[in-house]
């Protein structure tokens, strides 16, 4: 970091330079951005199945006579946008081990005061992504494994969306606490669990004692 750095900022730059391969960076996408796009290089055909000609800021304004996509309400931002369509898109990408760029900081980037990188504007794209068609919890069974407010605002944002997932239960939980019950789903299908930890100690925690852990269907969101 350059310029202004600060303890929160600085972890998660540590976090994001953590994701180095593939799987990683794919793992870590509804968390946060697994990495700046701008410091990569791509295949030109990556990002033209990526942008499909438009690259996404904000809501698209579609030209006359094209028809209307799910999510082009969404007032996305650059960044999120760009990694949640790349890997729903099937694209890979990976990490050089040195850090060879850095990254400018300053009271008034669009990071810390634009509202389209609101926590709330940021888990409207990931829900999207989510469950869009060909995504991981696309008609399935919704868990949302959290405390507090983060479980009731994913449980709304996830209902909310069209279509919604088959059910959405809140678990209430944190790592450290018994596993509580869980009642029989009525109707068959899938079961994705959501672990909604923003902090990287709690989630180490998570994955040390959820031990069935299954990389299909259990997903850390942010």
């Amino acid at each position: 970091l350059i310029g202004w750095p600060r303890p929160g900022m600085e972890r998660y730059v540590a976090w994001q330079n953590s994701l180095v391969t593939p799987e990683e960076m794919a793992a870590g996408r509804f968390i946060e951005i697994p990495a700046l796009h701008q410091t990569a290089m791509f295949r030109t055909a990556a990002v033209r199945k990526v942008t499909g000609g438009r690259y996404r800021d904000g809501p698209v304004e579609r030209r006359e006579g094209e028809e209307a996509e799910p999510g082009d309400a969404l007032d996305v931002p650059v960044d999120m946008h760009w990694w949640l369509a790349f890997f729903h898109a099937g694209l890979k990408c990976g990490k050089v081990k040195e850090a060879l760029f850095g990254w400018r900081q300053h009271p008034r980037q669009h990071t810390r005061t634009h509202g389209r990188l609101s926590i709330e504007a940021l888990r409207l794209i990931k829900v999207h992504f989510l469950l869009r068609d060909g995504a991981p919890a696309h008609r399935a069974h919704v868990q949302v494994w959290s405390v507090g407010k983060t479980v009731s605002d994913w449980e709304t944002d996830l209902n909310a969306h069209v279509p919604p997932p088959l059910s959405v239960t809140q678990v209430v939980w944190k790592p450290g606490q018994p596993r509580p019950a869980m009642p029989a789903l009525e109707a068959g299908g899938r079961v994705v669990r959501l672990f909604a930890f923003g902090q990287e100690k709690a989630r180490n925690r998570v994955r040390q004692e959820i031990k069935d852990w299954n990389h299909a269907n259990d997903l850390f969101v942010g």
